[in-house]
């Protein structure tokens, strides 16, 4: 759904809870409201990106293309979006690999006393 060509964007930071984002859109009398999500930020040529935002005013997630009038802002907006929402490391998908294997093994040595907590 197309919300709006142009317009002014600006984005707020809650000084209490760093991670609450919340991005307004607005154009003359009409404004949109959004709240930032973790997650990607996709970027789509030098001066768009694409991200998750819940919208405040019906209470949905939506996806956002975001396009800006010059590169400079892009980026700009893309290096605060990553300062509060770091890039998740591939680390984190290998220890969840190794947490399955943990788990499987837990389960084998559970007669012998090493499993996680529970029947037995």
């Amino acid at each position: 759904v197309d919300r709006g060509i142009s317009g002014q964007l600006i984005m707020f930071q809650n000084n209490q809870f760093r991670s609450d984002i919340r991005i307004k859109w607005s154009k003359n009398q009409r404004e949109i409201w959004w709240r930032l999500m973790n997650g990607k930020l996709k970027p789509k040529g030098e001066r768009a990106w694409v991200l998750k935002a819940w919208d405040t005013s019906n209470n949905k997630q939506e996806i956002l293309a975001i396009r800006f009038s010059d590169v400079q802002l892009s980026t700009q907006f893309s290096i605060k979006f990553h300062e509060i929402f770091p890039p998740q490391q591939p680390q984190q998908q290998q220890n969840y690999g190794n947490n399955q294997q943990q788990q499987r093994g837990g389960n084998r040595n559970r007669g012998r006393g090493r499993g996680r907590g529970g029947g037995g």
